[in-house]
């Protein structure tokens, strides 16, 4: 699993059109979404989160995150080689 936490540091101000994309590392061998990817995403209002089963990337789109708060977007990967991958 793949997972990422959107922390809001502002105690104030919620956050909107939160957005990311992440390419995959290649190396030691291509890493891609999972079947099945069973995506989570905990963002309010969830936004778009874009995870393709068999795509080397993943997006996010238009999320919101509380003020204070924090949201988690996650996916299946898998990889034909074990290893140790960085994802820069």
């Amino acid at each position: 699993t793949l997972q990422f936490i959107i922390t809001n540091p502002n105690p104030s101000n919620a956050l909107s059109g939160v957005a990311f994309s992440d390419t995959f590392p290649v190396a030691p061998g291509a890493m891609v979404v999972a079947n099945p990817a069973s995506p989570i995403n905990t963002c309010s209002p969830a936004g778009t989160w874009t995870t393709t089963v068999g795509a080397g990337t993943v997006s996010l789109t238009g999320a919101g995150v509380p003020a204070g708060g924090s949201c988690t977007v996650s996916v299946n990967v898998t990889a034909p080689t074990v290893g140790t991958y960085n994802n820069t």
